[in-house]
């Protein structure tokens, strides 16, 4: 890895400029290696126009101010928080009570007369804005696990 590479970083320019500079003998290797690197980053340009129109889109609609105030939490971007502004609507419906059953971040119960037995979460409810907090949850700084 080069100096000017940071880890955890393998796709910046520098990987980049990298990977052009690397040698392969066969014509054909090298036809195949250029066009799927291309294929690579069409992707990111199209992906960072599509993260720039969602941006923008949070910033003028009827979600913004839900936006914000959801971008205050850890791991919480625009694209995540518009989502789950998106996905939840109107928040004032839910309380603290009712809103985890939504997503699905309940835990499975089976009870039986005395007996209760508690097992992980439903993983019920919406699954975009389940899935939508599970990766807010796993990119936060320090990933995941219990909060600093």
């Amino acid at each position: 890895m080069g100096s000017s590479m940071k880890v955890g970083q393998a796709w910046t320019g520098a990987h980049h400029a990298w990977l052009a500079r690397q040698y392969l003998e066969s014509p054909a290797t090298r036809m195949a290696f250029d066009a799927e690197h291309e294929t690579v980053l069409a992707a990111a340009d199209r992906r960072d126009r599509l993260d720039q129109a969602i941006t923008k889109m949070a910033a003028e609609s009827q979600f913004t101010e839900v936006v914000h105030r959801l971008g205050c939490l850890r791991g919480i971007s625009t694209l995540t928080g518009f989502g789950l502004a998106v996905e939840i609507g109107d928040w004032h419906r839910f309380t603290g009570n009712t809103i985890g059953a939504f997503v699905g971040l309940v835990p499975c119960e089976h009870s039986s007369g005395t007996s209760r037995v508690r097992r992980p979460i439903t993983k019920t409810g919406n699954t975009h804005a389940w899935r939508l907090l599970v990766e807010a949850a796993w990119h936060r700084p320090g990933g995941a696990g219990p909060w600093p």
